[in-house]
């Protein structure tokens, strides 16, 4: 950044790249380059500031769009929020707001503005920020006196603004600042006209709580105790064993508690959707007397982050709690343990430097008064594990933590009854999705306008039913008051209102609508009557069983509804193509948009992605029913439900790979470290050793990515439900967050389209195998492409509709099944989105749902496989298949199998002998047991033809760091004459570890 008197540019942000390349310093004048970017750019201050005089000049050159920006929030993977000063002809010294209830604010009238500014040359403006006031010059003019209404941003950066595709060039000189005095406007102006309103009806004024009086911890029925901090405080949320052991040790002293920690906060960012408001606000809006606080442990993964570091960033942050309560307690990170999977990195070597993050938060807490809990003596019966993954821990794990923080803070007798935790646990549940609504976006973010906002026959607006979980916390919070204490509990709440439900035609009125390809027919294979009601997502087991998402409460819970969600298990029993039989694996679920089938070692079952979570629901019993749950990955965003993260599924790479939209803000703790996706993106999970990686950080590819794809060579293409092309993902799939747009658009469409599919059987014509199919769920269209190589990726040659419906039939996935027939997960609703209607619309159904298959005529169907019961050596075989369903469900059942007896299997193979067809199938098997093999990937890159070149290729990026000679193929792929295996190669560099001095 270049220093200006009093203020300092730097931590440039930008979405699609960095700011401060669009910047020189040009004869002592920041000067933006005029290269047009795709998105805008903002370079900002680090100061944050709330009352000052700015004076500067600013000139702009041909056509570019430019402002200063004040009292704003600039981060990466957020947009902007906050106020500017326009610049350019026709807008200087107009006040724009971005942001909810935003837009052209305040601006001068021509005639004022006429002879003010003079066009291409340097001008001089001015503003003054007092308050509520705001008021800007021009050359001297005064231009606007603005005074701000209700809840407002009361201080942030200076940032500079280019908007995209500006070809002009701006300039910015001479910046003279005076800093004014903060204002004396209580901080509980925020009233419920804001976001806060979803937690209390008012702020009330209340004298400063007093500190803790020895160092030891005290509380009353009037205090608030507040929980801060990563994923391990909210899992203390999801199972309440600290919260019920001091409600059941103080009795009638216990407070009330509630949560504010989130997955994926550190002490340097707690990353938030638009206006959540700071932590004064949000510490105030929760009532809190003490904030409990628990960072260190995620900061000590990140390499790049010092002790040093993480205390100055600590203080800042206990500074901003301390504003609000001087009792804080800080909780100690508890020390890594290591993985009970050897496949999981194990982080204990990093104990010792974990032991200076704790060390400095202890000297903080001392300094400050502030009272510490020491966690690094947490130990264990022999045997016994505290985590799942070696970070965060289990049920087991938090009731130790909970007890061992319980006796420092409350010591004594008492120990809670499973009626008592379980109704801090619901009431915890309340309180999350209070605070953490889902759909934020359109209570409080920026699609406040659009229709989904609004109310409905019968309900209010959105805001206003957020509003209705206060009622039932504070019921909540009386059952515990009353379980503490011995007394009777209060009346039930009342019951939730009935939700609209609305008719659907029948199946025959249905199929009378349908286009049908020429040479095809469609049937019914299940509706409603099996239980089918809204699918979003539908797969295929190896015993021919399909397994269907069914979203019945979808796009918005009702305040104090539990999960109403599940997945049903659909069997055509006599093989007739009609499901005769039906049941419920799972219920209970909230939005689950995603799921796939689980390895046999872990207990079988289902992966399923729902909410903000990716789950285990194992079948341990085998019984088509699940039997537990387990929290794989926590932290997904959930700022808008039909774009939450969806779509797993089992990629040839041996690794799950799923999507999530433009309003989802995802930040994950693994034992690798955070991992994170700002808006739309994809990812891939390697569910055995745990990690996570992102890719198209900041919708690159796609606003609402939605599944993905794979030919019969291993190139990726992916959905999204907001846009009419698909996109070749490969070339996208390097570690990086910058956010450079894919130019890889494919197939598009007349509407938005959902996950893609590519055939593969020999039931259907010849022509239409190896084509790409469409869900066109938007204008109500089953939809074929051919794909043909072009340089590095592909063209799409549009074939048509395989089946068109009426504006009621949604198709949102198709899936190819076992015998090469094609269904089609049919979400039947006019209504299909949140820009449509209001989220209680009486249109949206919620008990209606169809499946339908869709056959060649005179063609006939392939024999179903029968993969259930074969060992890993007789799976083998069927990687040969010429049937795409058939390979796939071998394949994928191998990766299931237990490790010992696939490796058995796989030695049994001579890959010197094997096709390049076969070598690319066997890949996947040997990924997915861990077993990188350079003779593999040496006969692959040695293959003729190209696409099995690129495969191998590709290969390298994951095995690369395992294979001694990695780097001489990659050179090798790298020079290859087929632009795609250099493509493959390039994106494999990306992955390849620093070079190193040599091995002694």
């Amino acid at each position: 950044g270049h220093r200006w008197p009093a203020l300092q540019w730097s931590r440039p942000n930008r979405l699609g790249g960095e700011a401060a390349a669009s910047w020189t310093v040009e004869d002592g004048a920041l000067v933006s380059n005029g290269v047009p970017q795709p998105r805008d750019s903002w370079l900002r201050t680090d100061r944050e500031l709330e009352n000052f005089d700015l004076t500067f000049q600013a000139r702009t050159l041909g056509r570019v769009g430019t402002g200063l920006f004040f009292r704003s929030a600039a981060e990466p993977g957020k947009r902007i929020l906050g106020w500017q000063v326009d610049i350019g002809p026709g807008l200087d010294g107009g006040l724009y707001k971005e942001g909810p209830r935003g837009g052209l604010i305040s601006y001068p009238d021509k005639a004022k503005l006429n002879g003010v500014a003079k066009t291409g040359d340097w001008n001089t403006y001015r503003i003054r920020a007092e308050g509520r006031r705001l008021r800007t010059w021009v050359n001297g003019i005064a231009m606007q006196d603005h005074e701000e209404k209700g809840p407002r941003r009361t201080r942030g950066v200076i940032a500079l603004e280019l908007s995209p595709g500006s070809t002009g060039r701006a300039a910015f000189r001479d910046f003279r600042l005076e800093v004014l005095p903060d204002s004396t406007e209580a901080a509980t102006e925020t009233t419920a006209d804001g976001p806060l309103g979803r937690m209390t009806d008012r702020i009330a004024a209340r004298p400063r709580p007093t500190p803790f009086a020895d160092g030891r911890f005290r509380a009353d029925p009037e205090d608030v105790v507040v929980f801060t901090g990563a994923e391990n405080m909210v899992i203390e949320q999801n199972t309440g064993a600290l919260e019920s052991l001091l409600t059941a040790r103080l009795g009638a002293q216990t407070p009330k508690f509630r949560h504010l920690g989130w997955e994926g906060d550190t002490v340097f960012r707690q990353n938030r959707m638009m206006e959540w408001g700071n932590w004064e606000q949000n510490l105030r809006g929760a009532g809190a007397t003490t904030v409990v606080t628990w960072f260190g442990q995620v900061e000590a993964l990140d390499p790049t982050r010092t002790p040093e570091a993480f205390a100055e960033a600590y203080e800042k942050l206990l500074m901003e709690f301390a504003q609000v309560t001087p009792r804080i307690i800080v909780l100690g990170p508890p020390p890594f343990e290591k993985p009970r999977d050897p496949r999981v990195r194990d982080n204990t070597g990093l104990n010792p430097r974990l032991v200076r993050f704790a060390g400095a938060a202890e000297a903080i807490a001392r300094r400050h008064g502030f009272l510490y809990v020491d966690l690094l003596g947490l130990k264990t019966a022999a045997g016994e594990t505290l985590t799942r993954d070696g970070l965060h821990f289990t049920a087991a794990g938090a009731r130790l933590v909970g007890a061992a923080l319980a006796d420092r803070l409350v010591p004594g007798a008492g120990e809670p009854g499973e009626s008592l935790r379980a109704a801090i646990v619901e009431k915890n549940r309340l309180w999350f999705d209070t605070w953490r609504c889902m759909n934020w976006a359109f209570a409080y973010g920026d699609r406040t306008t659009q229709p989904f906002a609004k109310g409905a026959p019968n309900h209010p607006s959105f805001v206003e039913e957020l509003r209705q979980h206060q009622p039932r916390l504070a019921h909540a919070d009386a059952v515990i008051r009353a379980l503490a204490t011995g007394q009777p509990s209060p009346p039930a709440p009342p019951a939730l209102p009935a939700r609209a439900d609305p008719p659907a035609p029948t199946p025959a009125e249905q199929l009378a609508g349908f286009k049908v390809r020429p040479g095809f027919k469609v049937n019914l294979f299940a509706d409603e009557s099996l239980g089918v009601i809204r699918p979003v997502q539908i797969r295929w087991d190896e015993r021919g069983r399909l397994w269907v998402a069914c979203t019945p409460a979808y796009p918005q819970l009702q305040p104090g509804e539990h999960g109403r969600d599940f997945i049903l298990v659909l069997e055509d029993v006599d093989g007739d193509g009609k499901a005769d039989k039906s049941w419920r694996f799972a219920e209970g679920l909230t939005m689950p948009l995603g799921f796939e089938f689980a390895p046999v070692e872990t207990g079988g079952g289902l992966y399923v992605v729902e909410s903000t979570q990716l789950v285990h629901l194992p079948d341990r019993d085998a019984d088509g029913k699940a039997d537990g749950r387990t929290t794989i990955l926590s932290g997904f965003g959930t700022g808008d439900t039909h774009q939450d993260a969806n779509s797993l599924r089992w990629g040839p790479d041996g690794c799950l790979w799923f999507t999530q939209g433009y309003h989802i803000w995802s930040y994950v703790e693994t034992p690798h470290g955070l991992a994170e996706l700002n808006r739309s993106g994809v990812w891939r999970f390697n569910p055995r050793t745990l990690r996570l990686d992102s890719f198209l950080n900041e919708s690159a590819a796609g606003l609402n990515c939605w599944g993905t794809a794979w030919d019969d060579q291993g190139q990726m293409f992916h959905g999204s439900g907001a846009d009419y092309a698909l996109w070749h993902s490969t070339p996208g799939l390097i570690p990086t967050l910058h956010a450079k747009t894919l130019p890889t658009g494919l197939a598009h469409s007349r509407g938005k389209s959902m996950e893609p599919e590519i055939l593969g059987s020999s039931h259907l014509p010849e022509e239409l195998r190896g084509v790409l199919l469409k869900s066109t769920y938007f204008t109500s269209q089953v939809q074929l492409y051919r794909l043909r190589d072009q340089g590095s990726s592909f063209r799409a040659e549009d074939l048509g509709d395989l089946l068109a419906g009426g504006k009621e039939f949604r198709p949102v996935e198709t899936r190819v099944g076992p015998e090469g027939a094609i269904y089609v997960a049919d979400w039947l609703n006019p209504v299909i989105g949140h820009y449509q209607a209001s989220y209680r619309d009486p249109r949206r159904d919620q008990s209606h749902g169809r499946i339908w298959r869709v056959t060649a005529e005179g063609r006939p169907t392939v024999p179903r496989p029968a993969l259930g019961a074969l060992s890993a050596k007789e799976l083998l075989a069927h990687l040969a298949s010429p049937e795409r369903w058939e390979r796939d469900a071998a394949k994928q059942r191998l990766y299931r199998l237990p490790a010992a007896e696939v490796l058995a299997a796989l030695r049994t193979i001579e890959l010197a002998q094997a096709t390049p067809a076969m070598l690319y199938e066997l890949s996947g098997v040997y990924a997915a047991h861990e077993q990188p093999s350079a003779t593999l990937v040496k006969r692959l890159l040695a293959a003729d033809d190209f696409r099995y070149r690129a495969w191998g290729a590709g290969l390298l990026a994951g095995w690369g760091a395992a294979l001694p000679e990695a780097r001489a193929l990659l050179r090798e792929a790298v020079q290859d004459p087929h632009p795609r295996v250099r493509m493959a190669g390039v994106v494999a560099c990306g992955w390849a570890p620093e070079p190193g001095p040599p091995k002694r």
